[in-house]
């Protein structure tokens, strides 16, 4: 079973958007910019929004149709690739803010991964 065109719409902008969230901490990085530094550590958000999203749809695409299951779990851990390649870019913005500045984010990281929620609760034996 084929994985549906809007999922792998969705997987091919989280990889444009992980690998522009790279590509912009190497610069970061070189430039030693505090402000592209906090810019990239503030956008991690947008790419667990997409991540989010794109968990959402496949796993409602799953419960719809399990012929779609096998195809759609693979999708599911290319998008959390993706995602974690934006934590990783977190985690040097991170390590640059303090090099330059001997301080952490005075903020708390945004984070916006909210998957754990998405999942339907099982029932207990006691339910039963």
């Amino acid at each position: 079973e084929q994985p549906p065109q809007s999922s792998v719409i969705g997987i091919v902008r989280m990889g444009r958007a992980s690998l522009r969230q790279l590509s912009d901490i190497i610069s970061a990085f070189q430039n030693s910019s505090l402000s592209a530094a906090a810019a990239i550590w503030r956008g991690d958000s947008d790419l667990d929004e997409l991540y989010n999203s794109l968990y959402g749809d496949l796993m409602q695409s799953m419960t719809e149709d399990p012929r779609k299951v096998s195809a759609n779990a693979h999708l599911l851990f290319i998008a959390k690739n993706f995602e974690r390649i934006g934590d990783h870019a977190t985690n040097i913005a991170e390590a640059i803010h303090f090099v330059e500045t001997g301080a952490p984010f005075a903020e708390s990281r945004p984070k916006r991964d909210d998957t754990a929620a998405m999942t339907a609760p099982t029932k207990s034996a006691a339910e039963d």
